[in-house]
């Protein structure tokens, strides 16, 4: 029984947590065979992008941040360094902020503060939005380098909370997974934040022709848009491709809010894959 972490407790403690976790099953369900070096090895180089830097993150959980219930934030902040850019993550339909988290992690090892949401609507996001400019002074954000990840329906919410942010709610770029929308399209005008589009042929939830005609408004505007449509893949097309997908998504950030490699001369082409 942790004294404090709220609905979260593990993650202010993963060092201690992990242990007691594998020795509890160890002693259940007997030891799991070791993994072959070469297994180990590919292991590493998957989590070497989440782990590095770790050491120089804190994480407070279920921060309120407007007066909804379910307005709370995980937030991934650094020691030192600020101020930094800031993305906050927003999960698809039938989730919450806790399947943001090895996005967050990711994020947060290149070098941003990374905002993982809860949200009832796309105005909850742009809420999240003020209240993290709002705050930028205790976790070391940079409020005028702020970035929105969306997936699914928290792609469609992002997408809702960049192209109608009021006053101090202004993001500065925004990327969008398997969530561009018809309706979507409609929100667009000139002075739009730059997007980078991502869906499949295939999707089966979300028609990707939203995203097509996201991208046509948002170049019909003059606003920098990058689209990157895979030929399969359906709702969670990156899935398939995470490597490609994360260098595509850190140059993007890059570029536009300023941290991780350095910024590209030029926005990139749209890309079919």
């Amino acid at each position: 029984l942790y004294p404090d972490g709220g609905h979260n407790p593990h993650k202010k403690r993963l060092d201690t947590f992990y242990p007691k976790v594998k020795a509890f099953y160890e002693r259940t369900l007997g030891k799991a065979p070791a993994p072959s070096l070469v297994q180990y090895a590919v292991a590493l180089d998957h989590m070497a992008g989440i782990s590095r830097g770790a050491d120089d993150i804190e994480i407070e959980t279920d921060v309120a941040f407007a007066e909804k219930a379910v307005c709370k934030a995980d937030v991934y902040y650094h020691k030192s360094g600020g101020p930094r850019p800031a993305i906050i993550t927003v999960h698809g339909s039938g989730g919450d902020k806790s399947r943001q988290d090895e996005m967050a992690l990711k994020f947060a090892s290149w070098g941003y503060v990374a905002v993982p949401v809860n949200y009832g609507s796309g105005s909850d996001v742009a809420d999240s939005v003020k209240w993290l400019r709002e705050n930028s002074k205790k976790y070391g954000v940079d409020p005028d380098h702020i970035g929105l990840w969306g997936f699914s329906r928290g792609g469609a919410s992002s997408i809702i909370a960049a192209l109608k942010a009021k006053s101090g709610q202004e993001v500065q770029a925004a990327v969008i997974v398997s969530g561009g929308t018809a309706g979507g399209a409609k929100l667009v005008h000139e002075g739009a934040p730059p997007f980078h589009l991502f869906a499949a042929k295939d999707d089966r939830n979300v028609n990707p022709k939203g995203s097509e005609m996201m991208r046509d408004a948002l170049k019909k505007s003059g606003v920098d848009v990058v689209l990157t449509m895979y030929p399969d893949g359906g709702h969670n097309p990156h899935k398939k491709r995470l490597d490609e997908f994360y260098a595509e998504v850190k140059a993007f950030y890059a570029r536009t809010l300023g941290a991780g490699p350095a910024a590209l001369a030029e926005s990139p082409e749209e890309t079919v894959v």
